[in-house]
């Protein structure tokens, strides 16, 4: 499944009330997976990557993800937007999902497949020493740019 169609049922998902609406959102997404996309998309549901045993959090702060989306501005050509400018609109609306698509970084030209977002999502928490900070803005910034404004939420 392309990233952007998950990213739609996920919106769906967000929008519905009802338990049993939300049951029939999830069935027909999970209908539509291959058995290898299962288990990631269904941790990603929950806002997770892996399972909670696995101890493996994604390991970015609010302040890393405003970097990267300001790396991602920067690359698109989006300039002029200053770091304290997207902190003060993340505290505005709250939501650093919201703020990414608001911000317009995808280019969506095609869509990646949900598991190259889920391995790439999992490489960023996974790493760890010198330099993974910035090595994780970085990633986290391409993967911006690779995907939909809705997917980037």
């Amino acid at each position: 499944m392309e990233f952007d169609g998950f990213s739609e049922y996920l919106s769906r998902m967000e929008q519905t009330s009802g338990r049993l609406m939300l049951a029939e959102h999830l069935a027909g997404l999970l209908k539509k997976l291959t058995p290898k996309e299962t288990s990631p998309v269904l941790y990603m549901v929950q806002g997770q990557l892996l399972p909670p045993f696995a101890g493996e959090p994604m390991g970015m702060a609010s302040r890393l993800l405003l970097k990267s989306m300001e790396r991602a501005m920067k690359r698109s050509g989006k300039n002029g937007v200053e770091k304290q400018d997207l902190a003060d609109r993340l505290a505005e609306i709250g939501d650093p999902g919201l703020l990414a698509e608001q911000l317009d970084l995808g280019h969506g030209r095609h869509s990646p497949e949900i598991l190259e977002v889920y391995d790439n999502l999992t490489a960023i928490a996974k790493q760890t020493g010198s330099g993974s900070q910035d090595e994780k803005i970085d990633r986290l910034a391409t993967l911006f740019l690779e995907v939909s404004c809705r997917s980037s939420r």
